[in-house]
């Protein structure tokens, strides 16, 4: 793992015990000491110092409280989605997220899915510039936490 990536792999955990008191790194064991950084910039440096947020789709339970969101984020050519969560941070559970350029193949160009105790991704679309994006992410088992689907997204 390259030194920026672990070191904002730190930062979003950090980040997220200020924001919701338990999120955290799969790796992470103990908590650490609060930073002055921010989820959203954590999750920049996830995808690439390049990449900046353009969209944020909330990822809600079958109760309409929003329990994560889908984090979506462009460079001018590529585009890259992280699924974080809000609530029920730092419990391991089937995380997942996915995206891909908008067609009739089917086929996700990019997907992140396992058990994560803080967010899954990131993931990158094939180059979109111009081109709809099919945005999918989920928490639990088969999306009982949150969840949020949406298509043909960002067609400019």
């Amino acid at each position: 793992m390259k030194m920026n990536a672990l070191a904002a792999i730190l930062s979003l955990s950090t980040a997220c015990l200020l924001v919701t008191s338990g999120c955290g790194p799969e790796e992470q064991e103990t908590e650490t000491a609060p930073s002055n950084g921010s989820v959203q910039q954590a999750a920049t440096n996830l995808c690439g110092a390049s990449y900046r947020l353009i969209d944020t789709y909330p990822m809600k339970n079958n109760k309409g409280a929003v329990n994560g969101h889908y984090n979506l984020y462009y460079n001018g050519t590529r585009n890259c989605g992280v699924a974080e969560c809000y609530a029920n941070c730092g419990v391991k559970m089937n995380r997942t997220v996915y995206i891909r350029v908008s067609s009739t193949s089917g086929s996700w160009d990019d997907f992140d899915f396992g058990q994560f105790t803080t967010y899954a991704g990131p993931v990158y679309s094939k180059p979109s510039a111009g081109k709809c994006l099919d945005l999918s992410a989920g928490f639990g088992v088969e999306n009982s936490v949150a969840s949020v689907n949406v298509v043909r997204v960002h067609c400019n």
